[in-house]
């Protein structure tokens, strides 16, 4: 062969058989491989007619050599540096296309299942981003895994894209049907405890859940919330502090919950004026705040739709144990999003959304009328639940950019 490259690289004649090879397109070169040596020896074909062979050795491409004008005929003299090149190499010499196969510029063609996932990462290595790469990268590769470990067959697929606009197409201004979605596999646990690795004190996350209102009324301190919820008297009180235990005056604590049958104020047609169950709440000098609402029942996440069906195929039940939501927060504070879990549930080993923490299992006390263990005044007998509330400070900001979606 002609031109051999700079390399300081010797040849070694043998004579080399004609083998059955496949190709794939990589960016501006053919990448030729051996069938029966796919992971070891390949030959890059360039388009202007230049040919490098590689030896495969540890998971990385090392050079061996490149030439132009290689011989027409498909047996050949191989060229190598590496003695442990088998007799089985492929023909290196220029070997017709396959038809169809195009051999210049950004061309997609001719892939098969033993190709196309190296062909779509090698399109995303494009992205000008790090993080996009990064996130694209493993996407096709865990997705395409996926696909070659359960084989879907067409009518399979179809139906998978078919629950996914689903579920798009039952997302509303109060409904989140992705949020179910991602909560009911798991995944939204995944993400909060990736993105609260929080100190030992401080008190601990769970999902934000589907039910969250971004524009929730504020009220003052003793508010009743409930406006006519059905359910058990609930007095909750509580105090916000920093690990080091210094209260935190002027946080805000937005809360919501169910009534006592089970349900969310938005699971029906309401607005702003009409919610229930749910407001914002400030933190007095001392970092305290109380309120007045009914006791949460347990109960099912929305079934009613796709993220329901999937569930009812699982053999899975759609409940939630019995919770009341917070969402505190302040400057200089990582937003702590959690619930207080009613102890004795049914439901606390069994929770659709897998939420349950033991820090987060708390039991409701007996409180006549009266002043309350806290200071507070309630003029009849009612439930009440306490808690302590403990923020940590904001972690670096090198840490995840993008805030948790919980279910």
């Amino acid at each position: 062969m002609d031109d051999v490259a700079e390399s300081g690289l010797s040849r070694s004649a043998g004579e080399v058989e004609d083998h059955r090879i496949t190709a794939e397109l990589v960016q501006n070169w053919v990448v030729w491989r051996d069938a029966g040596n796919w992971e070891r020896f390949r030959t890059i074909w360039h388009p202007d007619g230049r040919m490098m062979a590689t030896w495969t050795q540890g998971g990385r491409d090392e050079f061996i050599w490149s030439a132009r004008s290689p011989p027409p005929s498909r047996s050949c003299k191989a060229a190598t540096a590496n003695p442990g090149l088998p007799s089985a190499a492929p023909c290196l010499g220029r070997l017709a296309a396959p038809a169809g196969l195009a051999l210049g510029g950004d061309a997609v063609r001719n892939f098969d299942e033993s190709n196309i996932t190296e062909a779509v990462l090698e399109k995303v290595r494009q992205a000008k981003g790090s993080r996009v790469r990064q996130v694209s990268g493993s996407l096709v590769r865990h997705l395409h895994a996926i696909v070659r470990e359960i084989e879907p067959t067409q009518a399979e697929w179809g139906q998978a894209i078919e629950f996914l606009t689903r579920t798009g197409q039952t997302c509303t201004d109060t409904r989140q049907e992705f949020i179910l979605l991602s909560d009911t596999l798991g995944v939204s646990m995944l993400v909060d405890a990736i993105n609260h690795r929080l100190p030992g004190n401080a008190t601990e996350t769970t999902v934000l859940g589907p039910f969250y209102v971004q524009a929730a009324p504020e009220h003052g301190l003793g508010d009743d919330i409930s406006k006519g919820m059905v359910g058990e008297p609930l007095l909750v009180e509580g105090t916000v502090s920093h690990t080091d235990g210094s209260p935190i005056a002027g946080a805000t604590v937005d809360t919501w919950h169910t009534d006592g049958d089970g349900f969310y104020d938005v699971q029906g047609p309401v607005d702003l004026q009409g919610l229930a169950g749910r407001a914002r709440f400030r933190t007095d000098a001392a970092g305290r705040f109380w309120f007045r609402s009914i006791v949460p029942a347990s109960y099912p996440i929305p079934d009613d739709g796709p993220v329901g069906d999937m569930l009812k195929l699982q053999g899975r039940h759609p409940y939630r144990p019995a919770h009341v939501h917070f969402m505190i927060g302040h400057f200089g504070c990582e937003t702590l999003v959690t619930h207080l879990f009613l102890a004795g549930d049914q439901y606390l080993d069994s929770d659709v959304v897998f939420g349950v923490k033991d820090s987060l299992i708390h039991s409701l006390e007996e409180q006549s009328a009266g002043e309350t263990a806290r200071g507070n005044w309630v003029d009849r007998p009612t439930k009440a639940l306490r808690f302590d509330f403990v923020l940590a400070r904001e972690q670096s900001a090198n840490l995840a950019e993008a805030p948790a979606v919980a279910g």
